[in-house]
């Protein structure tokens, strides 16, 4: 197969962990494109950005480990105490309706205090990571924005060093609104209709944050954006709660075009359920080596 024409530069959403434990985020959709056209491969470049929000995440986790530590150790000193009130209860006097019940109630009292301890492990190890999730937007929204904007830039300008004639810009969830302000910079500046020819968003939030955005900025009505020059393909899972089910509009976006992409998943599997669509990488691969 021959080399395609245009590079791809990957966004991913929110999520934990560093840079370099971001790699290989996108590799289910690469491995799909690759399908049509093995060289794609060599011109598919991801933008890990979350590392930049490190020192935020190590304060998150450590003010969380602190709190859940205390719950721990108290759930643990309640349930050393419910165990000896327990074992003190004699089962086995009484009759044997009597008998059961005691039993019955031993065994419900013992799982229930059992269970404290354990749930709130589970919570200690959950929290960090739905805290980071839910910060990663007002971390992006502030004084970071342009910092992680710079690194999808840099990857733009070494996917063009490659020698191809453009990038497909692809940015999923948080990413999809990363990619979407990225392409409006470039759009500003001379050389951009050069190097951005394609936008494709996947669960994308876009249209509710920039209506926060419009709000914060004290704007009334309906802000609208044009994108021209460039193709911008949205794709939406009706059960994606993300996108709030449903398309972007295209009186706010003129130009965009938007595909229902129906995975049979719900919730967060409908929202992840982007990356495994071979409909979804057959368009990217056309993208690449078409421009189409």
């Amino acid at each position: 197969m021959s080399k395609p024409k245009y590079a791809v530069v990957v966004v991913h959403g929110i999520g934990v962990g560093t840079g370099d434990e971001r790699k290989g985020f996108s590799d289910e959709l690469k491995a799909g494109v690759v399908k049509y056209n093995p060289e794609c491969g060599k011109f598919w470049f991801e933008a890990p950005w979350e590392g930049l929000n490190d020192l935020v995440d190590g304060v998150v986790k450590k003010a969380a480990d602190e709190l859940f530590n205390s719950y721990i150790r108290d759930a643990d000193a309640k349930n050393r105490r419910a165990e000896k009130l327990i074992s003190k209860i004699d089962v086995n006097s009484g009759w044997l309706c009597w008998k059961w019940c005691k039993k019955g109630s031993v065994w419900l009292l013992t799982k229930i205090f059992g269970a404290m301890p354990v749930v709130l492990r589970k919570a200690k190890r959950i929290t960090p990571n739905a805290l980071d999730a839910v910060l990663d937007l007002p971390i992006y929204l502030g004084e970071k924005a342009a910092e992680i904007r710079g690194t999808v830039t840099t990857k733009i300008d070494e996917a063009m060093k490659t020698g191809v004639d453009g990038i497909v810009l692809v940015g999923h969830s948080l990413g999809s609104v990363i990619a979407f302000d990225v392409l409006r910079e470039e759009l500003s500046q001379k050389h951009a209709d050069s190097r951005i020819n394609a936008l494709v968003t996947l669960g994308s939030p876009v249209e509710w944050v920039a209506k926060i955005r419009h709000a914060l900025e004290n704007g009334t009505g309906i802000p609208s954006f044009e994108i021209q020059g460039v193709k911008w393909i949205n794709y939406y899972d009706p059960q994606d709660p993300v996108p709030l089910r449903r398309e972007l509009n295209s009186n706010m976006f003129k130009g965009v075009e938007n595909v229902s992409e129906v995975s049979g998943e719900i919730l967060i599997d409908a929202h992840c359920a982007y990356w495994k669509s071979p409909r979804i990488a057959k368009r990217i691969s056309a993208l690449m080596n078409e421009g189409a």
